[in-house]
């Protein structure tokens, strides 16, 4: 349902709300003996009255509720779940599994789920996807994508993630993590989907604000990683 619906029907109800409980309270005067049926019956209209006009807005509030705890699902996931599976204590017993799950961004999102004690979403197979490949044909990766975020992070203060990508030397078993996220909206500025931050979490978890990042897709993305990893191969020869 898009936004546009949720900001008309509140209207609708209210207005649905408020000729129920006139006709309930508007019978009265010409009910010659008010008896316990009709105070009942009058009650019960009143009741459903003032329920129909609070749902929109409950309604609307239990929505927000759940887009804000699935951007902070998936906040946590990209920060504290991929860290812990690839640098936390005793990662080697199940690192080579990790890297090699094809739905390794759902698993990880349904296990924070489980520890909130939240209920996952039903389409969570859909919007958390993992992708396995190799840059230039050559380094592995595992790139996690996750789902569109509803709520801006100027409404619920969380930058969630887009990407984020896992890269590995065979050679040396060096592990590399990037993580690609909204941008922080500045007072006064209108929030901007596509301003991103690149960032990077290190094995004793420094999180490092690495600058701007590219367009929010998995192509610009990956040549974002692509090209930071030889610019810093080269500053270092």
């Amino acid at each position: 349902m898009n936004r546009t619906v949720q900001r008309e029907q509140p209207e609708l109800w209210a207005l649905f709300g408020i000729l129920l409980l006139f006709l309930a309270f508007g019978l009265l005067p010409f009910v010659p003996e008010i008896r316990l049926f009709n105070i009942v019956w009058t009650a019960l209209f009143a009741f459903a009255g003032i329920g129909v006009l609070c749902y929109p807005f409950l309604h609307k509030s239990t929505s927000q509720n759940h887009d804000l705890m699935e951007a902070l699902l998936a906040y946590e996931v990209a920060y504290i779940m991929v860290p812990d599976c690839i640098f936390g204590e005793g990662a080697e017993n199940w690192l080579d599994g990790c890297l090699s799950d094809d739905q390794l961004a759902e698993f990880l999102y349904r296990a924070r789920a489980a520890m909130r004690g939240v209920a996952p979403s039903d389409d969570a197979g859909k919007v958390y996807k993992t992708t396995h490949g190799r840059l230039d044909g050559q380094t592995p990766y595992v790139l996690l994508e996750f789902p569109k975020r509803k709520l801006t992070a100027k409404e619920c203060f969380i930058l969630a993630p887009f990407f984020c990508c896992i890269i590995w030397q065979e050679s040396t078993e060096l592990l590399e993590y990037y993580i690609l996220g909204e941008a922080p909206t500045l007072p006064g500025e209108s929030p901007d989907r596509e301003r991103t931050t690149f960032r990077s979490v290190s094995r004793i978890g420094v999180n490092s604000n690495l600058g701007p990042g590219p367009p929010p897709t998995a192509i610009a993305f990956l040549e974002h990683v692509d090209a930071f990893r030889k610019s810093r191969l080269g500053r270092s020869t």
